[in-house]
């Protein structure tokens, strides 16, 4: 079985290739060209390091958010274009419970943090044994004062991830050293973790089904609402 994961909801693009209980390739990049003029290529470039080609893909994972709302829907539209191509199941995961995979090794409480606005985040929280992860705060935009009252009921160590980790621990958690940011390397959006959830959820579907949960309304949305 081999499955092909695509990430963009945020500044990061990334793409994995995994196959039989390995990555057999994996690319991560932050570059200020669009997600639009990068993605494809990088996902043709990753099944071709991988030794493969697009007719051995068998399932596609893809981050569903939330995240950007540009980023989100140009991943979701490469899924589908290459899902409808071969006739492809589609997993579409939460950006949040992603980043948790990422984590996954680590024993503890893993706080999933993305910048949505101001002291606004979108935010989730998972347990993790180093072999599994359970929902313990489902994915929510919320204050980060939602965050603080969150953790001080937590009987375990911590560790932050997400694009607004720095922030969420010199904030809130300046003085707690059992709550940590995770790595850089592990600390932002990742195919990887994409593909982990997607194969965990194990619930993929046609591509017609699949679509964007952003959490918070669009710019457009909002502007059809003020007419």
């Amino acid at each position: 079985m081999t499955v092909l994961g695509i990430e963009s909801s945020g500044k990061t693009a990334s793409v994995a290739v995994y196959k039989d209980g390995v990555f057999l390739s994996s690319e991560t990049v932050f570059t200020e060209l669009t997600h639009s003029q990068t993605l494809v290529p990088m996902c043709e470039k990753a099944v071709l390091s991988a030794g493969l080609s697009f007719d051995d893909v068998n399932k596609i994972a893809v981050s569903a958010g939330p995240g950007s709302y540009t980023g989100l829907r140009i991943g979701i539209a490469a899924a589908k274009g290459m899902s409808l191509k071969n006739n492809l199941p589609v997993c579409g995961v939460s950006t949040l419970e992603a980043m948790a995979y990422n984590l996954l090794p680590f024993e503890g409480c893993i706080l999933c943090v993305m910048k949505a606005r101001n002291d606004i985040a979108y935010f989730a929280a998972y347990h993790s044994d180093g072999k599994r992860i359970k929902a313990a705060f489902e994915d929510s935009v919320i204050n980060i004062s939602v965050i603080k009252e969150f953790s001080t009921a937590l009987k375990e160590k911590a560790v932050i991830v997400g694009d607004w980790a720095e922030y969420i621990k010199e904030k809130l958690f300046s003085d707690d050293d059992s709550i940590f940011p995770a790595p850089v390397d592990k600390r932002l959006q990742d195919a990887k973790g994409v593909l982990l959830a997607a194969l965990a959820k194990d619930e993929f579907v046609s591509a017609d089904k699949l679509n964007a949960r952003y959490l918070q309304i669009t710019k457009a949305e909002k502007d059809r609402s003020s007419i």
